[in-house]
């Protein structure tokens, strides 16, 4: 009879060791987060401890907090919510809904990237080794018809 008993106990133990919490919604928002700073910025480092975690209900949580990089110190705002099961410790079990950079180096790359794909009189031109060495915008000129006086 106490095996019984001893059963239902440690499943209920274990499955609330799953539970996500503020922790580490920031632990798996600092691996997502690494991933969309552009390699440029080198080497990026986070804070121990030093965040802000609002829970939204539901698996979700608002992650503030900051990074550092070759570009400074970088403030970022990340949405991310638990997928409902696996290890909440593990990044894979979270998505990120959303990703904000606050104080705009990043996001002024991200944002100058979406602007190029999004606009097609962008063009990259290559090299002979197919790597990009200079990008310009194009833009179609209407030519100029010289006026009557102007004519000879």
């Amino acid at each position: 009879m106490k095996k019984l008993f001893i059963i239902p106990v440690l499943l209920f133990a274990m499955m609330s060791c799953n539970n996500p919490d503020k922790e580490s919604a920031f632990l798996a928002s600092k691996y997502w987060v690494e991933k969309r700073v552009p390699a440029e910025y080198g080497e990026v480092t986070f804070p121990f401890a030093d965040f802000r975690a609002d829970d939204a209900k539901n698996g979700v949580y608002i992650i503030e907090s900051h990074l550092n990089c070759a570009a400074g110190e970088i403030e970022y705002r990340a949405k991310m919510k638990y997928k409902g099961s696996g290890d909440p410790a593990d990044h894979n079990n979270w998505m990120p809904e959303s990703v904000e950079f606050i104080n705009d180096p990043v996001q002024e790359y991200i944002n100058q990237r979406k602007e190029e794909i999004e606009n097609p009189d962008t063009t990259f031109h290559f090299s002979d080794e197919d790597e990009p060495i200079i990008r310009t915008r194009t833009k179609q000129i209407e030519p100029i018809e010289a006026s009557p006086k102007e004519t000879r």
